[in-house]
């Protein structure tokens, strides 16, 4: 055996040191993340109490029930089913009442989340984090939000309940019968063990066959969209029939993956089964031989259902508590920032000094370039695609950092500025804003519940833009990407940052709308612009200071 050098084992002790140092510092974030306030939590879990212990509760008054029945004794069964019908009304009241104040609550902390995101990631490394995989931040604000929230924090009061019934339901069939009551301990440990080898093999599959369903589901939305827009222009019968025989194998192959998705389930169903009866048949032969009573039979088949159902949900809340627990990970960028870069308040110069880049060893530009842009004027940079408008522009933003030459803000070298730099002195318009499932205030002021309206209204009006009202909310699917251009637009303007870069942010706007977007940033926005784009009309030209072509 090969001996660990001392350097080796140096290294290896700062890696725990640093590990427990990175564990210690997540326990404290994960203190400060948004939560459920205390009260409602507690609501919650009494709630869900009250409806797991009242499901076991109406199974033991059914044995009242049908012994009533057995006796002729009509007035005690008339008695117990009303209250019976009594305790299932009041928790199935409770229960859904519950769920629906749940989903609430856990929509208003996604949204605490999401607010908590963007303020972390505001930070140095968060920043390089965004530029680094830009699709990254999207991802963790969406993606893993909902996940976090849906799979942990919600799964924690299914979780309780399951379990709360589970013993709750186990002490009834154990009251009933110890033998019946071992038989199930034993048969449920049995397949828990049993499901816990099967299930990494069915959960890869599972996930496979969900997102195969995903894409075909999104296949057949758009197929629908084609159909309507068709039949909203009364189209011919032959362009739809067209339509519906190219787009029928999508929804034949939804079936086939759907029938897989069921399939996958087999394995747990079997178990189940297997599970209550084997626990019936024990009870059977006990009420053969006078071991408990025949009122105990129905008892211990619905019991026995409730127990078995309440093991195996209990065991896929645990498996998605501890796979997306640790997710909040990603909500903060990282735990230390070593790196201290410079901070300038006011860009008054962006200065390209011998610029190049190269990609696979081949320069993107011919000759190097040089550009003095000052602040107050108006540029335009047009080009070709691929011309590396674009890249140039990354570069100035930090983005892209493999360049030769020197790219000074401000007569700094903008390698050793802060990120704060960008973000506080330059509004980016793309060409694919993000828009929140929110009010069109709200996606204007970035959830700022201090932004002015009054400013926001300016803005609106002085580029016409009266398609949608402010308090309202947006429908993210059926809103145009033009319609987001102008949208981001009024939500850069509205900072007033000294530039404005667009990276062909005005490419799905109308000409009319461009025009009056084009007046406003000529008239009454006084910072520098840098516009890149690879189309400029003759009217346009005239309100840059600058065109420069690539």
């Amino acid at each position: 055996m090969s001996k660990i050098s001392a350097e080796d084992k140096l290294k290896l002790a700062n890696k725990k040191i640093k590990i427990e140092k990175e564990k210690n510092e997540y326990s404290k974030i994960k203190k400060t993340l948004p939560k459920i306030p205390v009260f409602k939590s507690i609501i919650f879990f009494l709630s869900f109490s009250y409806v797991a212990i009242m499901t076991v509760v109406t199974i033991y008054f059914t044995t009242f029930v049908f012994r009533a029945l057995i006796d002729k004794n009509y007035n005690k069964f008339m008695m117990w089913f009303l209250i019976n019908l009594g305790v299932t009304t009041s928790f199935l009241i409770i229960k859904y009442v519950s769920e629906y104040f749940l989903e609430k609550e856990c929509s208003i902390l996604k949204t605490k989340l999401r607010r908590y995101i963007f303020k972390s990631y505001s930070c140095e490394e968060g920043q390089r984090k965004i530029s680094e995989a830009p699709g990254s931040f999207k991802s963790i604000t969406i993606d893993s939000v909902d996940k976090y929230v849906d799979n942990t924090i919600r799964h924690k009061y299914s979780l309780m309940q399951n379990l709360l019934r589970m013993f709750i339901g186990g002490f009834l069939i154990f009251y009933i019968s110890w033998i019946i009551g071992l038989a199930a301990l034993g048969l449920c440990i049995f397949v828990i063990f049993s499901m816990g080898f099967i299930s990494p093999f069915l959960s890869k599959g599972q996930k496979e066959i969900e997102g195969n369903i995903n894409k075909l589901e999104d296949e057949i939305s758009s197929n629908l969209s084609l159909h309507s827009v068709f039949y909203l222009n009364n189209s011919s019968n032959v362009v739809v029939g067209f339509l519906k025989r190219k787009f029928a194998w999508i929804e034949k192959k939804i079936v086939r993956f759907i029938s897989k998705a069921m399939l996958s389930q087999t394995p747990s169903i079997i178990m189940g089964i297997f599970v209550e009866f084997g626990l019936i048949v024990i009870a059977c032969i006990l009420v053969i031989n006078g071991k408990i009573s025949k009122e105990s039979l129905v008892a211990i088949g619905m019991v026995t259902t409730l127990f078995t159902g309440s093991v195996f949900q209990l065991t896929e809340n645990m498996q998605d508590v501890l796979q997306y627990a640790k997710l909040f990970h990603f909500f903060v960028p990282t735990i230390e920032q070593p790196i201290v870069l410079k901070y300038i308040k006011d860009i008054n110069q962006i200065s390209i000094k011998n610029y190049n880049i190269a990609f696979e060893g081949k320069k993107l530009f011919e000759d190097n370039i040089n550009l003095q842009l000052f602040k107050g004027k108006k540029y335009v940079i047009v080009g070709d695609s691929g011309s590396g408008k674009s890249t140039l522009i990354n570069s100035i933003l930090g983005k892209q950092n493999t360049y030769e030459g020197t790219i000074e803000i401000s007569n700094n070298n903008s390698k050793e500025l802060s990120s704060k730099t960008i973000i506080n002195n330059i509004g980016i318009l793309n060409s694919e804003p993000y828009v929140f499932n929110a009010t069109l205030f709200e996606n204007i002021a970035l959830f700022d519940k201090s932004a002015n309206i009054e400013d926001i209204k300016n803005i609106l009006k002085a580029i016409k833009f009266n398609d949608l009202e402010l308090d309202k909310k947006i429908d993210i699917t059926s809103i145009s990407e033009g319609q987001k251009q102008k949208i981001n637009f009024a939500r850069i303007v509205l900072k007033n940052p000294g530039w404005i870069i667009s990276d062909e942010g005005f490419s799905n706007i109308d000409r009319v709308s461009r025009g009056y977007i084009m007046d406003y940033l000529s008239k009454v926005y006084d910072g520098g612009l840098i516009n890149i784009t690879h189309h400029l009309s003759k009217k346009e030209e005239v309100i840059y200071d600058s065109k420069i072509s690539l």
